[in-house]
């Protein structure tokens, strides 16, 4: 190789480190434009597209490696990941196939095989080639991570269960198995288990989002409101413009009825995203909550207008429209849904609900018994009618509900209150007094709890995001100083020739346009141009850079470049 050529190769390699795609591009096309059939410049050409995320540009190359060598394994493996990436899964399957032809125990190829196997649905063929991948290799963790979302993908969740233990087993603080993990004890019902695993995630991983906002909505199901609001409010220290974020916060402060918390941080999520539809439906909850009608059924129609056929939002519709006392528009949408789903349990405690607040309690009743006929476990309708007789002005029939609410859950704060309420309407006020304290120390057994644990769990999590912070601030402070005391260090160098790089193109052209004279003076502007940027730089003459050193070839002939760069450790 020229030594033109080796510092052509240099730079074009430090482009990529640096990730400037266009420089590294336009310096490997230069070396195959010189050499076409190098097979080192074709394979680093199509490498440097496959980092850039331009595949279709690296598949001719990686095609033209495998004709030059008769037949190249790695050619034809990243050929098949270049294909699967670009959705062409039969030629990635053909290629790949072409591969094993070459070298059938090939682990590598294997494992793209079944990727690509996966992603077309062809499981049975998956689980073969990552098996073959662990015979080969037993130590690879992204082969068990595969072949456990296979079968959990299945619903087979204790074959699942067994590949992602397997997978940690190799790498115990992998964020992945575990966030996956989490996933499938969620799905089994086993949601402690699955607590534990989603802060096993974040401790490997601190501040990753997906892993938060599985734990945090898991806590909201386990009716940890409180807890799960102390999640997300350290992940928003991390992501403040996170709309996702700001909506789950306010999922938090709503099941804590604190409704105009909860209306700010939605309102705070659509200012970062307008039309996000779980800031829109949270939000629409929080002013029917505070009575503000006219703000519900405004938000609600836009919830509607982006997403009419969504049976959720149409649910959502038709309970504030009876809220509001809009029972045309309410008795509509639940038509609607009962013409989709005529017997489902949520619809049907929809259809009493609104033959509650209308005014026809009798047919409450029949909805009730279709309920139990269906459910007999389903207690979610208990509060919520207890609340509409309670607005309706039937108190016997409110106190009944929320004493069945309280019997079926002792620890439902909304039953409490809603029971505080009835009592103070009747004027029995020490029984008031007595389920309004009732309510309070259900908060503050909440607190208590809560206040109990997040020395253990949210601690857990933040620390060692605290701990990598504190981390990089040591090493980036002990890098300035060395930097200091050691301007020639390697990083700095480095930094220096990618400058350089940068302004030898520039300064190249001026060249040209500005000087028409004499070689011996286009010579020597040269020279003090290089000795200016060098300098500039942040080398030093006779110390960092040497110029006109005399040296001999193989051959025994002088050389005599315009400058040699010394790099750490002599090279």
């Amino acid at each position: 190789m020229s030594q033109g050529n080796t510092l052509i190769l240099s730079r074009a390699k430090a482009a990529v480190l640096s990730r400037d795609y266009d420089a590294a591009e336009r310096l490997y096309r230069q070396l195959v434009k010189q050499e076409s059939n190098n097979v080192e410049y074709i394979s680093l050409l199509a490498d440097m597209y496959v980092k850039s995320g331009r595949d279709e540009k690296a598949i001719p190359l990686f095609q033209k490696v495998n004709e030059l060598k008769g037949g190249d394994i790695s050619a034809l493996n990243n050929l098949g990941a270049a294909y699967r990436r670009m959705q062409h899964y039969q030629e990635s399957i053909a290629v790949l196939e072409e591969a094993l032809k070459l070298d059938s125990m090939n682990a590598q190829v294997y494992y793209n095989l079944g990727f690509t196997y996966k992603i077309t649905g062809d499981y049975n063929k998956a689980l073969g080639c990552f098996e073959t991948v662990i015979d080969e290799n037993p130590s690879d963790v992204l082969a068990y991570n595969h072949m456990g979302s296979i079968h959990e993908t299945r619903k087979e969740y204790d074959k699942a269960v067994i590949c992602y233990q397997k997978g940690l087993k190799v790498d115990q603080n992998h964020p992945v198995l575990h966030l996956n993990l989490a996933k499938c004890y969620e799905a089994m019902g086993q949601k402690s288990k699955a607590l534990s695993e989603y802060e096993a995630a974040l401790r490997s991983k601190p501040g990753w989002l997906e892993a938060i906002n599985g734990y945090a909505d898991l806590l909201m199901e386990e009716d940890k409101p409180r807890e799960a609001g102390e999640v997300v409010k350290s992940a928003l220290r991390l992501s403040p413009d996170d709309a996702g974020l700001h909506t789950r916060m306010g999922d938090s402060h709503y099941r804590r009825s604190a409704y105009q918390s909860a209306q700010e941080e939605y309102q705070s999520a659509l200012e970062i995203q307008p039309e996000y539809m779980k800031a829109l439906s949270g939000l629409a909850d929080s002013f029917e909550k505070q009575g503000k009608n006219d703000e519900a059924c405004e938000t609600i129609a836009t919830l509607e207008r982006i997403a009419p056929e969504d049976l959720g939002v149409k649910a959502q519709a038709a309970r504030i429209f009876i809220s509001t006392g809009s029972f045309d528009a309410a008795a509509s949408r639940i038509h609607n849904l009962m013409d989709v789903k005529k017997d489902d349990v949520d619809v049907l405690n929809l259809l009493g609900q609104y033959y509650i607040a209308s005014g026809k309690p009798e047919k409450a009743q029949d909805c009730q018994k279709k309920i139990q006929s269906i459910n007999p476990g389903y207690s979610k309708y208990y509060a919520e009618w207890g609340d509409r007789f309670r607005k309706d002005g039937s108190l016997d029939n409110a106190r009944q509900y929320f004493e069945m609410a309280l019997k079926k859950n002792p620890s439902n704060g909304e039953a409490c209150a809603g029971l505080a309420q009835v009592y103070q309407a009747q004027n029995q006020n020490d029984m008031a007094v007595k389920f309004r304290d009732i309510s309070n120390e259900v908060l503050k057994a909440q607190s208590q709890q809560i206040n109990q644990n997040q020395t253990l769990t949210l601690t857990a999590l933040l620390n060692p995001f605290k701990e990598q912070l504190q981390s990089f601030k040591d090493e980036v402070s002990k890098a300035n100083t060395e930097n200091i005391k050691n301007k020639s260090s390697f990083d700095e160098q480095f930094k220096s020739l990618l400058q350089l790089n940068k302004s030898l193109s520039t300064d190249a052209q001026n060249l040209t346009n500005a000087l028409r004279g004499s070689k011996k003076m286009q010579g020597d502007w040269g020279e003090i141009e290089l000795n200016r940027i060098l300098e500039i730089s942040g080398l030093q003459k006779n110390i960092d850079y040497f110029t006109q050193e005399n040296f001999k070839n193989s051959e025994n002939q002088n050389l005599r470049p315009d400058v040699v760069v010394r790099l750490p450790n002599e090279r």
